[in-house]
């Protein structure tokens, strides 16, 4: 078997080694947790908040039933009657509701139906025979 040498006095740490004063000064020097947690915590989120002018609801009609509302697109009220122009409001009231159980929940005074292409370009006689067969 061969003999391992005996460690020399003169050879070089393996490492470098720190004292516990050292230490301590480094850690103080440092950031703390609960100063890392206030500056997380007090500075403005990174995202903005998105403008209102790309709201949804800037961009659509609300309809309210008293309780709820619901948004459909600008330009797909095709008729409104005198008697429920206070349904159509300009700013969201009461609980949001999607669009289908709005329409079953109000269907004693709403309605909806498909608009053909030629319509909503603008044919009137294309409107006029869709407004008598939906009994308008």
């Amino acid at each position: 078997m061969p003999a391992i040498p005996a460690p020399s006095a003169n050879l070089a740490q393996a490492r470098d080694v720190v004292t516990e004063e050292e230490l301590k000064k480094v850690a103080k020097s440092g950031s703390t947790l609960s100063d890392m947690l206030a500056k997380a915590t007090t500075q403005a989120p990174v995202a903005a908040r998105p403008s209102m002018e790309s709201s949804l609801y800037r961009k659509s009609v609300i309809l309210y039933d008293g309780e709820h509302h619901t948004v459909v697109p600008v330009g797909s009220v095709l008729q409104l009657p005198a008697g429920y122009r206070n349904r159509v409001v300009e700013k969201p009231v009461g609980v949001f509701t999607f669009w289908p159980a709005f329409l079953e929940r109000n269907a004693a005074w709403l309605g909806a139906w498909e608009v053909p292409l030629r319509m909503a370009e603008g044919d009137e006689a294309v409107a006029k025979k869709s407004a008598r067969h939906h009994g308008q």
